[in-house]
């Protein structure tokens, strides 16, 4: 059985653009203002560094996998991507929305009433075939693997914003069974300012437009590229377990998080430092507390949704970034990071910070 440890990783985040931003973000007690914010003027990121994607790719770059790409850029700055050609890839990443501009087209086009109905039959004829490609889920698996040249295993997964800990939890296991023996690299890409992710959050009234709302999710976006593998040399930190607890439900309950920190109690003892997983809806976050509260009670919670928004997908990988760049977290501490994911389910991550 070997041991797994993080040895790098790169972002490029809403509010963290790069590795040294998001340190300087975790060294300020500066939170997000929500009155700020307009969530619905999402500008799609660019490259940083074009000549990093071919023409060809040019024309089936999505947006996960611009700010993918974004994030491998900042890794390369402090390590090379060659060597992580053999190492087994897990990307945890939204497919790219539809898009409405051909519609929108249509409608500035033929500006009389009811115009989209009329011309429906020239959707068809507008519409970009690339666009196919453009959406499949596999689109930042394909262009990180070719910016890695990696041939090696490459697992695309979905598990709501569970599934930053899910992939974790493979690339984990494929090390400690020497399934992977050229390391790991897990790839996280999410957008919660997405049409869909506004109109359902926003119809529940759980987006927040300012601090002193008492419920409520602050959307943002992002990516982020981590490397594992079980050389202890330079390691940012040790995984020591991930768990996920299959849980199919809407909402959990304290009954829910309360199985899970029972077992882990027994297995792991108690965490220094705990990174809740608490996205601002109020309910939700009383369940976890209390569960936390109960098994916990002297471990110290941090949250870090506040400083980086709530990313969805993304959110698992995006609190070890910060966990690891956290100066009130100190070397040696054993921290424990909780994640949930609708539909599917809660889990944790366990490491000792170097």
């Amino acid at each position: 059985m070997e041991k797994v440890y993080i040895k790098n990783y790169g972002v490029h985040q809403q509010f963290a653009t790069n590795s040294a931003v998001l340190s300087q973000l975790l060294a300020t007690e500066e939170e997000i203002n929500p009155h700020d914010l307009d969530y619905y003027n999402f500008s799609t990121p660019s490259v940083l560094e074009k000549k990093w994607v071919s023409r060809e790719d040019c024309s089936v770059l999505n947006s996960m996998s611009k700010m993918a790409i974004n994030a491998l850029i900042d890794f390369k700055s402090k390590a090379c991507l060659d060597e992580h050609a053999k190492a087994f890839l897990y990307t945890a990443c939204d497919s790219e929305e539809h898009s409405f501009s051909t519609l929108f087209e249509i409608c500035r086009k033929y500006n009389d009433a009811g115009s989209v109905w009329k011309h429906i039959q020239q959707y068809k004829e507008m519409n970009n075939p690339l666009d196919m490609l453009r959406l499949l889920p596999t689109n930042v698996l394909y262009h990180t693997s070719k910016l890695l040249r990696d041939h090696e295993e490459g697992t695309p997964l979905r598990a709501a914003s569970l599934s930053g800990l899910v992939a974790l939890k493979l690339a984990w296991a494929d090390i400690v069974n020497s399934t992977a023996k050229k390391g790991a690299m897990v790839v996280s890409a999410a957008n919660m300012l997405t049409f869909d992710s506004l109109a359902v959050f926003k119809k529940f009234g759980e987006i927040r437009k300012n601090s002193a709302d008492a419920s409520g999710i602050i959307p943002s976006w992002g990516a982020a590229v981590i490397s594992l593998d079980n050389d202890s040399r330079n390691a940012l930190a040790e995984l020591t377990s991930v768990t996920v607890r299959y849980c199919p439900k809407v909402r959990f309950e304290q009954e829910d998080w309360e199985s899970l920190m029972g077992k882990q109690r027994t297995q792991q003892g108690e965490p220094d430092v705990i990174i809740s997983y608490n996205n601002g809806i109020r309910a939700q976050k009383i369940a976890e507390y209390s569960a936390l509260e109960k098994f916990f009670p002297r471990s110290r919670i941090i949250n870090y949704k506040a400083k980086t928004g709530y990313t969805g997908k993304l959110n698992n990988i995006l609190d070890i970034l910060c966990c690891l760049n956290d100066p009130a977290i100190p070397s040696g501490a054993r921290v424990m990071l909780n994640g949930a994911g609708i539909n599917y389910g809660i889990g944790n991550i366990w490491l000792i910070k170097s």
